[in-house]
């Protein structure tokens, strides 16, 4: 009877310890899926489809060739770039896309460009493109480049 008691109390402790090391899940813990969209040209420009665009503005950008890592990669805080007519359009003087060449574009879409808020309100979209023959062409990103 006394060696039952002793299991319970090691059982219960060792379940109580771990929930206090590893916690509930909370506000902080969930994970805000990424978008994908389709992406067009507008004569010099590289433009992304905006779904429900509302007051969506661009708070973060990243535009990096595809076989740089991760950790190199660079990104423009607060761009000057916004949402016109359901589309971020990407004109070749803020960035220079090259024929022949894949990119990895990861931006982030704020209510009104503010960044500040409500996480869940935050849009964030990755998408993989191809220039061929002065064209934009979607491509498959593999798992390690989300």
């Amino acid at each position: 009877m006394k060696t039952e008691i002793c299991k319970t109390i090691r059982t219960v402790t060792v379940l109580a310890g771990l929930v206090m090391l590893t916690g509930c899940p909370g506000y902080g813990d969930i994970m805000v899926p990424s978008e994908s969209t389709s992406v067009s040209m507008k004569g010099e420009e590289v433009c992304f489809f905006v779904a429900n665009p509302k007051n969506y503005q661009p708070i973060f950008i990243a535009i990096n060739p595809r076989e740089i890592p991760i950790k190199e990669r660079s990104f423009i805080d607060k761009p000057r770039l916004s949402v016109v007519k359901d589309q971020l359009c990407i004109p070749s003087s803020f960035y220079k896309f090259e024929d022949g060449k894949q990119y990895v574009v990861d931006y982030v879409l704020s209510p009104n460009g503010l960044d500040a808020g409500d996480k869940f309100t935050k849009r964030s979209v990755i998408v993989g493109i191809e220039m061929a023959s002065g064209r934009a062409h979607l491509i498959k990103l593999n798992n390690d480049e989300y």
